[in-house]
């Protein structure tokens, strides 16, 4: 049975995840050729909020901005009601909420 976290605790474990994550194999993403599709599920990508590629063979990729992230889990961090727990919960879980609320 999994001890539920509160969402101070929940915003520490996820800033730290993402203050140890490199964007690196985000970088990587955008040169992987059709025929290293499978390694993707060996990439790093908590850092990647975006990845365009466009018909001509051009590549953007947009990371997450540390600092808005941070401020937004401090300010989350600070309610009582317990929204923000279910905010985090939802994050972790890769956005699916059916746990979270």
């Amino acid at each position: 049975m999994r001890k539920e976290q509160s969402g101070a605790d929940i915003a520490r474990s996820m800033l730290k995840r993402l203050a140890r994550s490199r964007p690196n194999d985000g970088v990587k993403l955008a040169f992987l050729s059709p025929q290293q599709l499978d390694t993707i599920d060996t990439l790093d990508l908590t850092l990647l909020e975006e990845f365009r590629r466009s018909d001509k063979g051009g590549a953007e990729v947009r990371f997450v901005d540390r600092l808005r992230l941070a401020e937004k889990a401090l300010e989350l961090s600070e309610d009582p009601d317990g929204q923000a727990a279910a905010f985090f919960q939802a994050l972790e879980n890769g956005g699916s909420t059916q746990n979270a609320v």
